[in-house]
């Protein structure tokens, strides 16, 4: 009957070939060997096939090709996040991801080659080919296949979902995280602002006190400087009144020695320049007097000299106590200005600075949690954003995204490709294949069952013929002892 199928399909094949539906078999391009590999297909049985057997393996390959770049970008995202890469160190994750897209693929590759054969039996059943076995145990297989496939996407999808939703939702990750921090850490962040608070209060107080001190200082200052003026105008003007009698009595002394000079040098060579000379040259009483006279108002001139210089010098009362007071509110003032700069800046510092001086108290306060950071934290804080309604449904479209994109080359081969003759071949080719090598095999086990048989029989012959023997040694042996025992007794009687 398969010789009959086979020859009927010749014909077929041989009247379709004028109309244009098949090719003469040729060499196949690298490129479709390639799509033949991925798309499970025997390029030698695909050569003399229809072209829309070749366009459906062109269209299961390249959605095989398409499922393994999509399986390895979604492992390399997932592998980058996973490991913190970026940049280069994305590149060390795409050989470790289309490893395993490729490992993958391998499944699909395999349910894809299986397919091929299963549609390809159902069409040539349904055009009268009846290969022998039962169909049910094959149905459960399928089956059975069937839900390891989707078991199988489903861990993949929801793996490489998960990491593209913590791709996606980066953003609102990070802010999320950032909330779950500022919560965790709100007691701590109201004390140290109301600790910073304080400061800049206590700030505002010392500025205030050091105003007071400044206006109680500029107060003193201000008084001891009227006191002071009022005491220096009183005492000097008692003090040049003195001074200027006494430089008038100072000049009428000095212009007396210079008169009794003269008369001296006048008597001393006998000049007569005023009426009381006495014109005889000579150290004389004249001279002599003039003399003294000169030495008199040298020594009144003197006198008066000194108490003018001490007047001068003289301290008014009261003026070193006024003018160690002025110092002192001088001094008070400069240290107050000195003060309140430093106030300021410190207080504009703690203004400007707010909030890292909060965040560094908070941070050193034995209470405060540290952000976390890591894969586990951002797909704990994954889970809290997934409660919402609309990023759940987004998550659920991501996720059945991924499964639909990495089962293209399984869903192209399954549900839009219809089994031709390429398939019929396949299965028709593998069905007399093997019907041919079980009567082989059964003929096979029929000869070697007849050699045992035979081979038992001649054993078992080999074994009757050596028990006969034995038989009649037996016997022999028998008849030996009788003889002799007979012999025996004769000679005793």
């Amino acid at each position: 009957m398969h010789q009959q199928d086979n020859s009927d399909s010749n014909r077929m094949s041989q009247t379709a070939q004028p109309d244009g539906l098949f090719r003469a078999p040729r060499r196949l391009g690298w490129v479709m060997r390639l799509l033949c590999f991925l798309a499970g297909v025997n390029p030698m049985r695909l050569a003399g096939c229809p072209t829309d057997d070749r366009q459906a393996t062109i269209r299961v390959g390249v959605a095989m090709l398409v499922s393994f770049l999509f399986v390895t970008a979604s492992l390399t995202l997932a592998l980058s996040i996973a490991f913190g890469l970026t940049g280069s160190g994305v590149l060390f994750a795409v050989p470790v991801a289309a490893l395993l897209a490729g490992a993958y693929i391998l499944v699909d590759h395999a349910l894809v080659q299986s397919d091929w054969y299963q549609s390809g039996l159902r069409a040539a059943r349904h055009r009268g080919f009846q290969p022998d076995g039962p169909r049910l145990p094959g149905i459960l297989h399928r089956l059975f296949l069937a839900c390891f496939r989707l078991l199988l996407s489903g861990v993949l999808a929801y793996l490489a979902a998960t990491f593209v939703e913590i791709a996606v939702f980066s953003k609102d990750i990070e802010r999320q995280r950032l909330d779950n921090h500022r919560a965790a850490n709100a007691a701590v962040y109201a004390a140290a602002s109301a600790q910073t608070a304080a400061q800049i209060a206590q700030r505002d107080a010392e500025l205030g006190a050091i105003a007071e001190a400044r206006a109680a200082a500029l107060a003193r200052h201000a008084e001891a400087s009227r006191t002071l003026d009022a005491i220096i105008r009183s005492g000097t003007a008692s003090r040049d009144a003195r001074i200027a009698l006494l430089q008038t009595e100072f000049d009428r002394q000095q212009a007396d020695i210079g008169r009794r000079r003269g008369d001296a040098i006048a008597e001393q060579f006998g000049r007569r320049e005023a009426p009381h000379h006495t014109g005889v040259a000579g150290q004389r009483a004249q001279y002599q007097a003039a003399i003294a006279f000169a030495a008199q108002a040298e020594a009144r001139a003197a006198l008066i000299q000194a108490e003018i210089d001490q007047l001068r010098a003289a301290e008014i009362p009261g003026r070193r106590e006024l003018a160690s007071t002025l110092e002192q509110a001088r001094l008070d003032l400069d240290q107050a200005a000195q003060r309140r700069q430093q106030v300021v800046a410190e207080q504009e510092r703690l203004i400007t600075n707010r909030p890292a001086i909060v965040r560094a108290a908070a941070e050193a306060d034995p209470r405060f949690v540290a952000l976390q950071d890591g894969i586990f934290e951002r797909l704990s804080v994954l889970d809290q954003l997934l409660q919402d309604p609309g990023a759940w449904r987004a998550a659920m479209g991501i996720l059945a995204f991924m499964m639909v994109a990495e089962m293209a080359g399984l869903l192209t081969k399954l549900l839009l490709t219809s089994p031709g003759l390429y398939a019929i071949r396949t299965a028709t080719e593998i069905e007399v294949g093997a019907a041919e090598t079980i009567a082989g095999a059964e003929a096979d086990l029929t000869a070697t069952s007849e050699a045992l048989l035979a081979a038992q029989e001649a054993r078992a012959a080999a074994r009757e013929a050596r028990d006969l023997r034995a038989d009649r040694r037996r016997t022999a042996n028998m008849a030996r002892g009788l003889y002799a025992k007979g012999m025996a007794k004769a000679e005793e009687e």
